[in-house]
C-alpha cells in the first residue's frame, strides 16, 4: 500500500550507483531534498545528472542503493503512485499530433480553461496561447514540429504544473529557451 502524502515528501538517495554496459553513470551519490528545498545538479555533459534526476523519478532502477520517498524505498511503490506524485520534466519533451489541449491534459482530470490559463501564464506559454487565434485548439504535429524547442519546453513545465506533483524534477528546462 502506498504512503499517504498531504504535505511535501523528504527524498533521500543512499549509496545510488547506475551502470550502463561498460560505463558507469552514477557512482555512490547520497542526498536529501526536504520539503520546500531547492536543489540545483552542476555538472559536465556525461556527468550522470540525467541519470540521477531518471532514478529519482522512478524511471530507472538503481544497479545499487536506494531512494527512499518519504521513507519508503521507491523501488516497493506503485509505478502510479510515483508518476502523481514526482512530476518529470526531461530535456526533449514529446509532443504528439493533437490540439495544444490535448497535450496539456492527456492523462489528467478534465480542467476549466482558466486553470490551464492560469499554468501557461506561470509558464510563460500563456503569450503563445493568446497570439494564436486557435487559443488551446493550436494543432501540434507529431513530435511538436513546428514548435521551437523552447515552445515545447513551456508546453511541458506546462503539463507539469497542471499534474501539481509533490516533487518537481527539471532536466536542463531552459536548455532550449
Amino acid at each position: 500500500m502506498a504512503p499517504v502524502i498531504d504535505r511535501p515528501p523528504v527524498l533521500e538517495v543512499v549509496s545510488l550507483s547506475k551502470t550502463y554496459p561498460g560505463q558507469v553513470a552514477l557512482d555512490g551519490a547520497a542526498l536529501r531534498v526536504m520539503p520546500g528545498e531547492v536543489h540545483a545538479l552542476v555538472g559536465q555533459n556525461g556527468s550522470g545528472k540525467s541519470t540521477l534526476l531518471k532514478l529519482l523519478a522512478g524511471l530507472y532502477r538503481p544497479t545499487q542503493g536506494r531512494v527512499f520517498f518519504d521513507g519508503s524505498d521507491m523501488a516497493l511503490l506503485d509505478p502510479e503512485f510515483l508518476r502523481e506524485h514526482i512530476g518529470y520534466l526531461p530535456q526533449d519533451v514529446r509532443l504528439f499530433n493533437g490540439s495544444l489541449r490535448e497535450n496539456l491534459v492527456l492523462g489528467l482530470p478534465a480542467f476549466e480553461d482558466s486553470r490551464i490559463l492560469a499554468a501557461a501564464q506561470a509558464t510563460g506559454l500563456a503569450a503563445a496561447i493568446q497570439n494564436h487565434p486557435a487559443g488551446l485548439e493550436i494543432p501540434i504535429a507529431e513530435g511538436g514540429r513546428g514548435l521551437s524547442g523552447g515552445q515545447r519546453q513551456l508546453v511541458g513545465l506546462t503539463r507539469l504544473l497542471l499534474m501539481r506533483p509533490s516533487l518537481l524534477l527539471l532536466d536542463e528546462p531552459t536548455a532550449s529557451m
